[in-house]
């Protein structure tokens, strides 16, 4: 497994507007909650946007420390995790975030059909900045690829 890469190298992983990332927050009892989350990568850090009382946004108003993965559904599997706080973004800021996320996951026509009912209800957007920042590919895998071994 090669863990050395740089963000630009699986940058490509975040084009793709309709790929979940996973997003861990820690419950009341200290467990961890896995959650699937549409996603925007930008200015350096992820976007998600969500609505106020939603349970990560409960967990994260208690605890803000979460990770969050996105990773290849095939080889090279390559993927990228980010553990540190995530930063709860209220208000007008909140409202034109989540609409930018949901723009780019769904398009224009889904997310205005997503978001109209929605107005009025606290929308708010997460951002979670490169804390601790993991970035992995299985391209040296041959027995996961099938590939030969690269040097």
């Amino acid at each position: 497994m090669r863990r050395d890469l740089k963000l630009e190298e699986v940058a490509d992983l975040f084009e793709k507007p309709t790929r979940l990332a996973t997003l861990a927050t820690h419950r009341a009892d200290g467990s961890i909650l896995l959650s699937p989350v549409g996603f925007l990568w930008e200015d350096g850090g992820f976007s998600i946007g969500t609505y106020e009382g939603a349970f990560f946004v409960r967990h994260i108003e208690r605890d803000p420390q979460v990770s969050i993965s996105v990773a290849e559904e095939a080889p090279p599997f390559r993927g990228l995790e980010i553990r540190g706080p995530a930063t709860i973004v209220r208000g007008d800021a909140g409202e034109q975030g989540m609409a930018r996320v949901a723009n780019h996951f769904m398009g224009p026509e889904r997310s205005k059909a997503y978001l109209e009912p929605l107005q009025g209800t606290g929308l708010v957007l997460l951002r979670i900045e490169p804390g601790i920042l993991r970035i992995w590919d299985l391209a040296d895998s041959p027995e996961i690829t099938g590939q030969p071994k690269r040097d």
